[in-house]
Formats: C-alpha cells, structure tokens, sequence
C-alpha cells in the first residue's frame, strides 16, 4: 500500500457530494477521483466473503464500466500489471495503482489525500475498511425534501415524491449505520446546510478531522473537473456557496408535495435536526394520488428518463 490516505464521502444521491469533493480536491494535498461506485462494489461482489478471485474478472468489469473513460487512464490492463490472483491486499494495490496514474495525467504533485465522493459507498464501508486500513469516511446529510427537489426533475432516481421519501430513509438508514459501524474517529457526519451557511468552519473541521491543511481556495469547490455527461447536473459545482439553496425546496416542491415527504419520513427528518413545515399529523396519500403518481412515475422511468439516461451517457 501507498503512503496516500483514501477518504469515502458518502450520502444519499443529491446531498452534495461532489460539491464536498470539489471542495476537498482543491486543497494542493489532495485530488479529488471522478466517481468510482465500482471501488466498494466489487470488492462486495467478488471478496465479501473469498479469500481471493481472479484478477482478470475484476479488471474486465473495470474496464467495461462507462465510469473508467472519465479517468482518461486507459485500459487497466494495458497499463498495470495484472496479477493471476487478488486477495484484500492485492485489490486494494489495484485501486492505488489506478489513482496514482489518475494522479499523473493530473500532473499533482505533492498529493497525501485522495477522495471518493461516490454517494453509494455507504452501502460497502466494511469492504472498504477492510482493503484500506488508513481510509476516513464523511457522511454528508441534507434535508430530504430538498434531496427530493433535487432529484425529481433528473433522468435517474425517484420519479414521485413518495420514491424520493423511500430513497431518502433508504439511504440516510444505510449512512447512520455506516457511521456505527466505523465509529467517531474514523467517520464524520457533517451537514449539507453547514457547508452553504459556514463553508469556511465547516471545511475547517473536516480538514482536521483528515489531517488535510485547510486553505482558503477550497471554499470555491474548484478542485474537481466535471465531466460532460453530469456537468448540466452539477452546475453549481465550482461556484462559492449559496445560502439560498438551504431553503430552495420550499419553492421547487408543491405544498402537497412537501406534506406527502414529511407523511412518511418526519420521524427522520425530526431526528437529524430539520423542522417540519406542520405541526400536525399530514393526511397519508389517497387512492387517486397513489395512482397518478404511479402513471407519471411509469412514463417517466420508461420513456424520457431511458432516452435521456442514454443520450447524456454517450457524452
């Protein structure tokens, strides 16, 4: 193993990840990955529960992932060795010797830290403890109705507002048991909303907590490229925090749409520290609702989000 430290960011899907990676990557100790789902689901697939598989199976799904070409590091197997055999040991090498060519197109010199800012990580962190010893991970929290805001109008993720309630709990369930399974010292949870309104305390803690000098430039998040195919999706990327996207959702949901969110996930909202916008118990979602959402839900997924998903893949 290298002498870098990995840090996993992770969250539910919309809740600033790539955001907080810009902002990392921007610190001359660090470089920021293009997303890389594929580091903690492999090692799931293939050595959850083996003492070693063949290296070319892994290293071919590598290759055949659309996500390697925005690494712009070529084929694996044209670059790396590749071992007959990959064990804990041997995958986590695999995983360093494709950032350290990241590193090199980067040009970066003087790198200690590199970040993954995958959201679904949350989901691998026993895997990813056990291959890298040395990783820290960030658990980043938004408010869940503006999760939803953020992602209803997308061609991936929940197409009604009671998916995107699901997903949110889903997803926020697998992050706060990510955080006990790692425990205090080695995850930290930090909110989305803390980075808007005190970006410059907020990416101080997290600097300290990774052992990452803070430097006042990363505050502009722009230590990280965007690529072609998500740029339209992170175009706040890049840009100083806006204070205003704290409170955004108010306006982007229906008043219906905000009571169906807190109907099924107030509970949670209450306990990560948001406020709900009734004090009374919402009325649960009628037939008539329940079966236009699931006509719009339907059309959605089927017909605009497959095409567009495809089109802005081919980017």
């Amino acid at each position: 193993m290298s002498e870098l430290t990995p840090v996993f960011v992770f969250s539910a899907p919309r809740s600033g990840t790539t955001m907080l990676g810009a902002m990392l990557g921007a610190s001359s100790e660090a470089v920021a990955l293009p997303e890389a789902p594929f580091i903690g689901y492999l090692h799931y697939r293939y050595l959850r529960e083996a003492d070693s598989v063949p290296a070319q199976r892994i290293v071919d799904e590598i290759n055949g992932s659309f996500r390697l070409a925005h690494w712009e590091i070529g084929r694996l197997d044209d670059r790396l060795p590749v071992p007959e055999h990959l064990d804990d040991a041997g995958y986590g090498a695999l995983v360093e010797a494709m950032v350290q060519a990241f590193i090199e197109r980067q040009k970066a010199s003087g790198v200690t830290v590199w970040i993954e800012h995958s959201p679904v990580h949350s989901r691998y962190v026993e895997g990813l403890r056990r291959v890298f010893p040395k990783a820290r991970f960030v658990h980043l929290v938004r408010d869940g109705r503006a999760v939803a805001a953020s992602t209803l109008p997308l061609d991936w993720g929940a197409n009604t507002i009671r998916e995107a309630a699901a997903g949110w709990l889903e997803d926020i369930a697998y992050g706060v048991t990510a955080e006990q399974l790692l425990g205090l010292d080695v995850c930290l949870r930090v909110h989305y909303e803390a980075l808007l309104l005190s970006p410059e305390e907020t990416l101080k803690t997290i600097c300290d907590f990774l052992s990452l000098p803070y430097e006042a430039d990363m505050v502009r998040g722009q230590g990280f490229h965007v690529p072609d195919y998500t740029r339209s999706q992170h175009e706040l990327v890049g840009r100083a925090p806006d204070k205003e996207r704290v409170s955004a959702w108010r306006d982007a949901l229906t008043e219906r749409e905000v009571k169906i969110f807190e109907d099924s996930a107030g509970p949670m909202l209450l306990r990560l520290g948001y406020d709900l916008t009734q004090t009374a118990v919402p009325q649960p979602t009628v037939f008539y609702e329940r079966v236009a959402m699931g006509a719009k839900g339907f059309v959605k997924k089927e017909l605009k989000n497959r095409l567009s998903n495809k089109v802005r893949r081919m980017k």
